[in-house]
């Protein structure tokens, strides 16, 4: 049998914090900030990075991530005590809207 592997350097991965969605992949990890990332899987790069409210300045520490959908993820913080919704999309499609429209269709 034929086995294809790929590897991209970059992502500090955290618990159940990664997810795949055709193209895109989204990880998450125990960064204070910056913690929600979003990838290319052909490109083998980041493409952006989401946001985290993180209230009274606790720190992202992402544990948990998942898409929800097509234009979402839903992460988990292990120091906010919470479970936040994100839109993917206001946050890449002014920088990779061409991108975006080949990858989601």
């Amino acid at each position: 049998a034929v086995v294809s592997t790929q590897s991209t350097g970059g992502p500090k991965l955290c618990g159940d914090a990664l997810a795949i969605n055709g193209d895109l992949c989204v990880t998450g990890s125990l960064l204070p900030e910056n913690a929600i990332e979003l990838w290319s899987i052909k490109e083998g790069r980041r493409i952006a990075v989401l946001p985290y409210e993180s209230p009274q300045l606790r720190g992202e520490y992402v544990l948990v991530v998942k898409f929800c959908g097509d234009s979402h993820v839903i992460a988990g913080s292990a120091t906010c005590h919470d479970a936040q919704i994100i839109s993917c999309m206001p946050n890449i499609r002014e920088l990779y809207g061409p991108y975006l429209s080949r990858v989601l269709g």
